[in-house]
């Protein structure tokens, strides 16, 4: 695989979500995650970020979407799917 990189320029703003690289490095923290702790790795999880103090950021909004995300083993897959996690994650990215 000989690709070009990209050259940007320095005013230029890059989104490298959906990169190859961005993608290979979040799926092997995700594997990491959960190979080796005991947490069960997520990503691209929708947080309801709507409780949280905003005082201290004010730039955030009702919804956050790490990279990953880790949560304790014990969640699993459920029923009836949560389409925005209340509960806060251990570990964000």
């Amino acid at each position: 695989m000989n690709e070009l990189p990209i050259m940007l320029d320095e005013e230029q703003e890059f989104d490298d979500i959906g990169s190859f690289n961005h993608s290979l490095v979040q799926s092997n923290l995700s594997y990491l995650l959960r190979k080796y702790t005991e947490f069960s790795a997520f990503n691209e999880l929708s947080l309801d970020a709507s409780r949280l103090d905003k005082s201290q950021f004010p730039t955030i909004k009702d919804e956050l979407i790490p990279d990953i995300c880790a949560y304790p083993k014990k969640l699993s897959v459920i029923d009836n799917d949560i389409l925005r996690m209340q509960e806060m994650p251990i570990l964000a990215h």
